[in-house]
């Protein structure tokens, strides 16, 4: 007879016990505490994690759970509980790797509240959200009852006894609701004996608070079953509350992962103090935030184009041509950074309240929270090793959010050294990027319309794509080359819809006349023009402006990649990042500034331009619209970066990236508001395969075929059945 050790409501050790069971094999269950002072595990398991199956022949233990399976399996093969098939083995055993990583995501969230950020545990619910997806399809696609025709096998096991172990430890999430073919399968697994003797239910639980010196400090907070548990039947009653485990407190471990148990914590005494077990931001502030960071999007690139259109020399002429306005790109970016330095005041402004809340001594929950890395690596978590998981890092490549990890989180961040010292002067090169690539898309933003300007950064993800995969030896899928693609139709779409108007507008035979002759003339002839183009303002403006924008995004993408290469070996709260790049992209700007005012700005040839600081600088403070203008787009830059980051914290990068092309799509709308820009049709399918593209590249919308073909063959299999 065997013995089976495990810890309710495990749903790993369940697995065990329902095919032990199907297989008509008798056992005993043991339920053990892996971190008490005399527990066994460690005598079995070296990984000290639970189940363990022992022989009762005097062979060795046999442990983690999937590698039990498959020695029940060989062990006792008369009741085969794997198909013979070979593609329905691996099928299965496909189905065991998603559910196994379903409970690694749910638990993964249970961890301690100080080891975790909003961000970081929304991935673990994607995780779960697209297990669930995947066993959805499945159950549709099947042709039985089970996963695999009519016969229960192991693949069924793994299924019922994750949505078996959700139903009990995650009764409000939402998933009946989202699955009903799901339910409904996992409902009659219930119904089996098997999953009825091993139905999962809660460990009782009671805390014990010790008292502690220092009035102020936190209880430490022991968890313990009661002495009448039945789920504990081995386990003395003067034990009961002594399964003290101070790193991990508020949580249980079972089969080496957490399990939250408790909601909230009680201080004895004159007051109690009631806390969740996450730091959330507060649901009403979630559309706040949401607000500003829309809010503050739109304004920057509407006010920087506002300024473009401001009028600073010969503005009485009634020849509006020759009119000039305010083109100082360089003095935008470094507008650019003077906002992106203020990201300081938010780290001051932080301190400071942690300093007041906590009399001096430290961090409060009210100070601002760093944002933990959504790359983290599986292996980094303080959480044991997990069956069935594979290196599940979001892709790099993926531009929802920059990479950047949390120093404060050590037990994330090992391996990383913190980003200080002279260190931080690495930060210096990717802000020499953001230099070159927010001037050209300033210089673009001269001769394009605002939408059309927004929409041509949406470029930036092809050349994310591709350096990484050149310079960060990153692998792209067939779907990620496939949006890749989409985005550079999407772009060529909405430029050439610029190109058309302005085009159309142009004085008759002004471009006619050059598309005869040869084929060198006629590349003569267009190098001309893109000359012309960018002084007299004809249709090939846009073109230009395009071309610069599109081009920016090299320097932006560059600056990603540098970005990752350095956060992959140090770390830094995202908001001092933000602010070290301000700091050294004003220096190096206004350094740079002055050399070419003194080398350019002040020739003839250039007295005006683009590179006359001085004349700039003149036009803002003699010009009230471009003065007031230019400090909405400092505190715009600022405040769109510290709500982008409080979004991704707050609630996920994925929604942060939905937002930002809600941004695009508000600035399309002001502008025709505005009368700045016409509408243009040809802009719609650019901007729908911009953001359709952008959206599959990140993960955020799914390939719709994939689900397509499996039913398509599924039919195509039964219609031929059926014949």
């Amino acid at each position: 007879m065997y013995t089976v050790i495990s810890a309710t409501p495990s749903p790993y050790a369940r697995k065990i016990r329902i095919a032990l069971q199907e297989k008509g094999i008798p056992f005993t269950l043991q339920t053990e505490v892996p971190w008490n002072s005399d527990t066994k595990t460690p005598t079995y398991n070296p990984l000290e994690k639970l189940p363990v199956l022992i022989p009762d022949d005097g062979r060795p233990a046999v442990y983690e759970s999937h590698y039990i399976m498959e020695w029940l399996e060989a062990k006792h093969p008369d009741t085969p509980l794997m198909p013979s098939d070979v593609d329905d083995r691996l099928f299965a055993k496909q189905v065991e790797v998603v559910a196994d990583g379903v409970c690694d995501a749910l638990v993964e969230q249970q961890r301690e509240s100080d080891k975790q950020s909003k961000p970081w545990k929304d991935r673990q619910m994607r995780k779960v959200d697209g297990g669930l997806k995947a066993l959805e399809t499945w159950v549709n696609a099947g042709e039985g009852q089970y996963l695999i025709g009519n016969k229960f096998g192991h693949a069924d096991i793994a299924a019922g006894s994750l949505l078996g172990f959700m139903n009990v430890r995650w009764p409000d999430h939402a998933w009946k609701q989202d699955y009903p073919k799901l339910v409904k399968y996992w409902e009659g697994l219930e119904e089996r004996e098997s999953f009825k003797t091993t139905t999962p239910k809660p460990q009782t639980f009671r805390d014990k608070i010790s008292r502690d010196s220092e009035p102020d400090s936190r209880r430490a907070l022991s968890l313990g079953p009661s002495p009448a548990d039945p789920d504990f039947p081995n386990l003395p009653a003067s034990r009961a509350c002594d399964l003290e485990r101070p790193r991990v407190n508020g949580t249980i471990s079972s089969d080496g992962s957490s399990f939250s148990l408790l909601d909230k914590q009680t201080l004895r005494g004159n007051r109690s103090l009631h806390f969740t077990a996450y730091n959330m931001t507060s649901k009403a502030v979630i559309p706040f935030l949401v607000g500003m960071m829309l809010l503050t999007g739109v304004c920057n690139t509407l006010l920087t184009k506002y300024q473009d259109m401001q009028c600073v020399r010969n503005c009485d002429s009634p020849d509006a041509r020759k009119h000039h306005t305010f083109e100082q790109p360089v003095i935008q970016t470094l507008q650019m950074f003077v906002g992106e330095s203020g990201c300081w005041l938010v780290v001051l402004a932080s301190y400071l309240l942690s300093r007041l809340k906590k009399g001096g001594r430290g961090q409060t929950d009210a100070a601002y929270q760093p944002l933990i890395n959504q790359d983290e690596r599986e292996d980094e978590i303080t959480a044991a090793p997990r069956r069935g998981s594979h290196e599940d890092t979001l892709d790099p490549t993926n531009i929802v959010a920059k990479p950047l990890a949390d120093p404060d989180v050590e037990p994330v961040d090992k391996e990383r050294l913190p980003l200080q010292g002279w260190k931080v002067l690495m930060l210096a090169l990717p802000a020499c990027c953001d230099i070159a690539g927010t001037t050209l898309m300033n210089v673009g933003l001269l001769f394009v319309a605002a939408s059309i300007y927004q929409m041509t950064r949406g470029a930036l993800v092809l050349f994310v794509g591709l350096f990484s995969v050149i310079f960060l030896k990153r692998h792209l899928g067939f779907w990620k080359w496939a949006s890749l693609f989409i985005v550079v139709i999407g772009v060529m779409l909405v430029g050439l819809a610029g190109y058309i108007e302005r085009r159309n507008a142009a004085v008759p035979g002004d471009m006619e006349g050059n598309m005869t002759g040869p084929l060198l003339h006629l590349l003569v002839r267009s190098a001309e023009e893109v000359t012309i183009a960018v002084k007299e303002h004809t249709a090939l403006e846009t073109i230009v402006g395009v071309l610069l924008i599109a081009g920016a995004q090299i320097f932006t993408a560059s600056q990603f990649v540098l970005e990752e290469s350095i956060m992959e070996k140090y770390s830094m709260d995202p908001i001092q990042v933000v602010g070290w790049e301000g700091v050294f992209g004003f220096s190096v700007t206004l350094v740079g500034m002055g050399i070419l005012h003194l080398a350019v700005g002040q020739t003839p040839a250039g007295q005006g331009g683009y590179f006359d600081a001085r004349q700039g600088f003149y036009e803002i403070f003699h010009n009230r619209a471009i003065a007031v203008s230019s400090v909405l787009i400092m505190i715009s830059i600022g405040g769109f970066n510290f709500f982008g980051l409080s979004v991704t914290r707050s609630i996920s990068a994925t929604a942060r990236s939905t937002i930002d092309t809600c941004r695009t799509l508000f600035i399309w709308l002001v502008s025709l508001g505005l009368g700045w820009e016409t509408f243009k049709w040809l802009q719609v399918p650019g901007f729908a395969l911009l953001v359709y593209g952008t959206g599959l590249f990140n993960d955020i919308i799914r390939p719709p075929t994939i689900r397509w073909l499996r039913n398509r063959i599924g039919s195509g299999q039964r219609s031929t059945e059926t014949a």
